[in-house]
């Protein structure tokens, strides 16, 4: 543990460090950016903390995570809400415990496919950022689940190839989620049942399957013979 002790230099240094336990530079006139390197040693740390370094960049998750957090691995909350964070969104990668996540607000770009092995994901607060890519299918399932899942004002979004294993019957709200994609047949199936309730309104801009004659038998037996696609962010 190096606090208070007053090192001076570019923290990356300690990035030949590779068996540490412990990474405590608390306090000291540490500058620089963290190298990857360097945070995926952090990462295995029993302890890290960079705080009070005030020319330590945290611009990016590399830094302000281990600035602000005094073990990483199996961290459950993060709360960096406008904090002017640029990524990379990689460094959550390997933090599989996170419960909470909120990045709102930031500058974040680029895709999220590094939150797809998040088991205990409840909260997800990505909104007003840069993200784009395919959605994970494990926060679709959040979203049939209930949780709170926010992807509203980002650069753009697509659904996974996956989400044609969602249930019939169906309940899920997929409105305001950045999404600039074609709906697929399937989800289309779901929207038409009476008893499915899927909810597309306030996205980006979603196109229609070029072949739609699969729909045809479900929207008379089940739409009165209408295919009622009104508040679907639809263009084209």
């Amino acid at each position: 543990a190096l606090a208070g002790r007053g090192a001076v230099g570019h923290v990356d240094m300690f990035s030949a460090l590779t068996n540490l336990k412990k990474l405590v530079l608390r306090g000291n006139n540490l500058h620089g950016s963290v190298s990857r390197k360097l945070y995926n040693i952090a990462v295995r740390c029993d302890q890290v903390d960079f705080s009070f370094n005030t020319e330590l960049d945290q611009s990016t998750l590399y830094g302000f995570l281990p600035a602000n957090y005094t073990r990483l691995y199996d961290i459950a909350l993060i709360d960096g809400e406008e904090c002017g964070i640029a990524g990379p969104m990689d460094a959550l990668e390997p933090l599989k415990e996170l419960v909470e996540l909120n990045l709102s607000g930031n500058v974040l770009p680029g895709p999220i496919d590094c939150l797809a092995g998040h088991e205990h994901l409840e909260v997800v607060q990505l909104n007003n950022n840069y993200l784009e890519g395919v959605i994970p299918m494990n926060l679709i399932w959040l979203k049939l689940d209930g949780f709170q899942v926010d992807l509203f004002g980002n650069k753009a979004f697509a659904l996974p190839p996956e989400v044609v294993q969602l249930p019939d019957p169906c309940q899920i709200d997929l409105s305001r989620c950045s999404l600039k994609c074609e709906i697929p047949v399937e989800l289309l199936r779901l929207k038409v049942r009476w008893w499915c309730r899927v909810s597309l309104e306030g996205n980006l801009g979603l196109t229609l399957p070029k072949d739609m004659s699969s729909l045809v038998r479900e929207a008379a037996v089940y739409g009165g013979n209408k295919l009622l696609l009104a508040r679907c962010s639809l263009v084209g």
